[in-house]
């Protein structure tokens, strides 16, 4: 079984999130101000670097550091994500496959509208009356 060392451990956490993928996926971030940035395809994958966290609102996932990352998005183990990390073999990040806009084409909305013979036709056929 593979092992990591403390030293390799100590060595990984000290790697933010944000150095990561500036590293491996440059561009793929946008910055929204402050220390916060926003994933370029998913904007609901958030890092606050002052915070020193990273959350995926839409996935409900989120973590602390680039091992957690690894771990919960990358689906890699402790001891693979501490490996990549620390012994420069990091993986580049897996393409996320975009759905195309939607299955069947859509057909332009159209704005509503009542037409006065429309109203008739509905009175005379149900016996509707309004007040006046």
């Amino acid at each position: 079984m593979a092992r990591v060392t403390d030293e390799q451990i100590a060595e990984a956490r000290k790697i933010s999130l944000l150095d990561y993928f500036q590293s491996h996926a440059p561009g793929v971030l946008r910055h929204k101000g402050g220390g916060r940035y926003v994933h370029k395809d998913h904007d609901s994958f958030v890092i606050d670097n002052g915070k020193g966290q990273f959350f995926w609102n839409s996935k409900g996932v989120g973590g602390h550091s680039a091992i957690d990352y690894l771990m919960r998005i990358e689906g890699m183990g402790f001891i693979d994500a501490v490996k990549s990390l620390t012994e420069g073999s990091m993986p580049v990040l897996r393409e996320v496959q975009k759905l195309p806009a939607s299955a069947k084409p859509q057909e332009p909305h159209k704005p509503f509208s009542l037409l006065l013979s429309s109203f008739r036709q509905c009175q005379q056929r149900y016996r509707c009356h309004f007040i006046k």
